[in-house]
């Protein structure tokens, strides 16, 4: 079951321990009958948009420092304006993010920004820089010999 599909009881069923068991049971909504059909279409509405709002809400990653990161469209943004990325960078970016405060390997990188094509480290090397420069100082940090992580804000000083 998707737990982000709403449910809605409508039932005929007024008593209290009814609607309580209902809601026990995991119920967003209930409805009592008769109702209008616009009542109906007004709590759908209402679960449509509190689902989409939340879901919106899931794909901006605040990074502190006035950064967020917007997942879907890949966008990097310091207090509201957008900071050019290029594809690779966005790709990197959203690879650190799906792994704060986890070890990205070199091997990680390569294969997710470059899928495993032919090219040399310090190109690598060099796209992290100018990721940093982009970034907060000290939130991308090199693990010798491993790779690269991600430093959630409240780690840096």
């Amino acid at each position: 079951m998707d737990n982000h599909l709403p449910v809605i009881i409508v039932s005929a069923q007024l008593d209290i321990d009814n609607i309580s068991k209902a809601y026990d049971l995991g119920c967003n909504d209930y409805l009592k009958k008769p109702f209008e059909l616009e009542e109906l279409m007004l709590h759908i509405k209402y679960h449509i948009k509190t689902i989409f709002k939340n879901d919106l809400d899931k794909d901006v990653i605040d990074l502190g420092f006035g950064l967020t990161f917007d997942l879907r469209d890949q966008n990097l943004y310091k207090s509201g304006h957008e900071i050019v990325l290029t594809q690779k960078e966005k790709l990197l970016l959203t690879l650190f993010i799906n792994n704060i405060d986890k070890t990205v390997t070199s091997q990680m990188i390569h294969e997710y920004v470059w899928d495993n094509k032919d090219m040399e480290p310090v190109t690598m090397r060099s796209m992290i820089h100018k990721l940093q420069k982009k970034l907060k100082n000290g939130m991308i940090v090199n693990i010798r010999g491993v790779g690269y992580k991600l430093i959630k804000k409240a780690k840096i000083q």
